[in-house]
């Protein structure tokens, strides 16, 4: 699921870059997610709440490689996730982040569904396939919406 979210970071915009930091806003508009990345070891750190309570890579740092091309995307899945609201629907749904991306999905053709999700799957590979240590000691997420 939190590829999906990355996709939609990037089809809205959400991501700004500096050198081998970021910006990332949430889909609420209501927090702001900073990562930081090591290119020479692939080491990342963000401060979400998955990077910091289970060392996992979350939404902002997936988005922040795609973004940097270290882990390639297609861009003709953007419109498909452009403006969910993931956040609203992760709480509608009392954080069952399967019935969220049922939703997004139920909003796409079936063609787009199943090259989202095939795309989906392709970076997830991608990025279960690689080591991305965690940078630096973890920082505590930003409070808001």
């Amino acid at each position: 699921e939190k590829v999906f979210e990355a996709l939609g970071a990037l089809a809205d915009q959400r991501i700004e870059v500096s050198g081998t930091t970021a910006r990332v806003t949430s889909s609420s508009r209501g927090k702001q997610y900073e990562v930081s990345y090591d290119p020479h070891t692939h080491a990342i750190m963000a401060n979400d709440n998955l990077s910091y309570y289970k060392g996992m890579l979350g939404y902002p740092s997936i988005a922040y490689l795609m973004v940097i091309h270290v882990i390639p995307y297609d861009e003709r899945v953007l419109p498909m996730l452009r403006d969910v609201p993931w956040k609203d629907l992760n709480t509608r749904y009392k954080g069952n982040f399967r019935k969220t991306l049922e939703t997004v999905l139920e909003k796409c053709t079936p063609s787009e569904s199943e090259f989202l999700q095939d795309e989906v799957g392709r970076i997830y590979t991608e990025l279960t396939q690689r080591a991305f240590p965690i940078l630096g000691p973890r920082v505590t997420p930003p409070e808001g919406y």
